[in-house]
């Protein structure tokens, strides 16, 4: 009888341990898995954690990681710049020019959708291995996304009518989950990438205010919020935005 409470007591206290830090629990199994692993494939195929931590804790003393470091920090920010500048001129430059939009919009959300690594080896004949090819990979990764996200902002306020449309069509799958956000419900370029969305199979969700204008119709759930204030409308967006990620994070257990 003493064992078996016992018993339930430790479960019981190991389960409040794993409930309160939940990260800490993960990065022990993480260690204990891959020791596990170095014992099972040996040491000419992986060192074991410890011998890994005391190695990288050398190398943080040495001067050349923190060189490197500060030269892959430059490299960042260098192409983090180039990235926004270029997105937002290619993106500006599109969303004034409705037949130019619609031309390249499609390359640019299939480039968006290439995974990059399949670049890495273009990257690396151009520009060699160093600074040039670090400021390269970090801009490829940035250019295409500030254009698309320009390119949409510009099109929202010009009333590219099909803008959203056509980006559902290029990278919805069924089941995925189409979010539309208009402050009247309104909006025809909103409301025609919901309608593309349905009859592609993904779901619906939509965040508008007033009296929710069309998109309640074209929405699996629909959150309006109630006010004619445009200005209190979008605080309302912002703020439902935070608490959907919150509560995702919550049910994949990342908090």
């Amino acid at each position: 009888m003493g064992a078996r409470f016992a018993g339930a007591a430790g479960a019981f206290v190991m389960r409040r341990i794993i409930l309160a830090n939940p990260s800490l629990f993960l990065v022990i199994v993480l260690l204990v898995l891959w020791q596990i692993v170095f014992w099972l494939v040996g040491r000419n195929a992986l060192l074991p954690p410890l011998e890994t931590i005391l190695y990288l804790a050398r190398l943080l003393q040495t001067e050349r990681f923190w060189g490197h470091i500060a030269e892959t920090g430059t490299a960042f920010v260098i192409a983090l710049a180039i990235a926004v500048v270029a997105g937002l001129a290619i993106g500006v430059g599109l969303g004034m020019n409705r037949m130019a939009a619609e031309v390249f919009e499609p390359f640019l959300l299939a480039g968006n959708s290439v995974p990059k690594i399949a670049l890495y080896p273009i990257v690396l004949l151009i520009f060699g291995i160093g600074m040039p090819a670090k400021i390269a990979f970090g801009a490829i990764h940035g250019v295409v996304p500030v254009a698309i996200f320009t390119l949409t902002a510009c099109g929202n306020d010009l009333g590219f009518e099909s803008i959203f449309e056509r980006q559902i069509e290029a990278l919805g799958r069924p089941h995925d989950i189409a979010l539309g956000i208009s402050t009247s419900g309104n909006s025809p370029n909103v409301l025609r990438g919901l309608r593309r969305a349905r009859a592609l199979g993904l779901q619906t969700l939509g965040l508008t205010g007033g009296t929710g204008g069309q998109m309640p119709a074209l929405c699996d759930v629909s959150i309006v919020v109630p006010s004619t204030v445009t200005a209190r409308i979008q605080e309302m967006h912002i703020t439902i935005c935070h608490m959907l990620c919150k509560a995702l994070e919550q049910r994949l257990g990342l908090v």
